[in-house]
């Protein structure tokens, strides 16, 4: 759950026996034209987002549902949610519209964690708390960039959604950032970066 309450991940790929959506979203692959070390690594785009949460848990129930756009309790959509709703921008599942890349709203998906923190009071003893938010994805350009660049941050996407509602309504903001790679896990007998030539 994330700070304010609300499950995160349910559109998550999962992990499962065999190919998986993870192989297909998070694991750099051989197709992918990477060097060999990269082969089952990922990339990791990381944001520390605090979260002002005063204002916000001063709306009703159904105001901060509106904001997401989803259930607090499970996660789930709501049937009926506003163009800026926070799943809407990041998660607009368009039936079968396909960008001008050839891609899929589906094919831009990533694998997130949220983990909080608290760095005590800012100068106006007000607190500093949010999430250490990590996207995992194999192409950060294609999964993490698009999605924040043309459509959470666009406030033209969709038209006249304006900006995110949880940013502009929820308390949100960005204050870290950056991006990383994590080299896949050490063989047998081998250590965690083998291969690694720079």
């Amino acid at each position: 759950r994330e700070p304010s309450g609300f499950e995160d991940g349910g559109t998550n790929p999962r992990q499962v026996p065999g190919p998986s959506s993870m192989h297909s979203f998070v694991y750099v692959g051989s197709e992918d034209g990477e060097p060999d070390w990269c082969i089952g690594g990922t990339y990791l785009a990381y944001r520390k987002i605090r979260r002002r949460m005063g204002p916000f848990f001063k709306l009703s129930a159904k105001a901060q549902e509106a904001v997401f756009g989803a259930k607090k309790e499970t996660g789930k959509r709501l049937r009926k949610i506003a163009l800026n709703a926070h799943v809407a921008k990041m998660n607009p599942r368009r039936k079968n519209h396909i960008d001008l890349f050839g891609m899929s709203d589906l094919e831009r998906r990533f694998l997130r964690r949220p983990y909080f923190f608290n760095d005590g009071l800012d100068e106006k003893s007000e607190e500093i708390r949010g999430l250490h938010h990590l996207s995992f994805a194999r192409d950060l350009v294609a999964q993490y960039e698009w999605p924040v660049l043309m459509w959470q941050t666009n406030p033209d996407f969709q038209k006249g959604a304006g900006q995110d509602a949880l940013y502009e309504h929820g308390g949100a903001a960005n204050i870290a950032s950056g991006y990383y790679f994590m080299p896949p896990a050490a063989p047998d007998g081998g250590y965690l970066g083998m291969g690694i030539q720079l």
